[in-house]
């Protein structure tokens, strides 16, 4: 690993650590919710359903203009969210 990839990671480690011990949240449960946002996104990418931040966004606020990958793509996020939420 060359010394700029070590210091990154150390500086990852370090910032990692200072989230897990601080008040804010439930220290790397903050990070659960995004990261699986994401997955939910790549999961429809996979699929074939491939939708941009703003045609998720009209698709969010917006619905009946938003067009129908946007929706589906849309609908896999709120299924993974709603997952999370009732600890699925």
């Amino acid at each position: 690993m060359s010394s700029r990839a070590a210091e990154a990671v150390a500086s990852a480690t370090g910032a990692l650590s200072a989230l897990q011990s601080s008040s804010i949240g439930n220290g790397l449960e903050a990070l659960v919710a995004p990261l699986f946002r994401s997955e939910a996104l790549g999961s429809s990418f996979t699929e074939g359903l491939r939708a941009s931040n703003k045609r998720l966004a009209v698709a969010t606020y917006e619905p009946r203009v938003a067009d129908f990958t946007a929706l589906a793509v849309l609908g896999n996020v709120n299924a993974m969210e709603k997952a999370i939420e009732i600890g699925f």
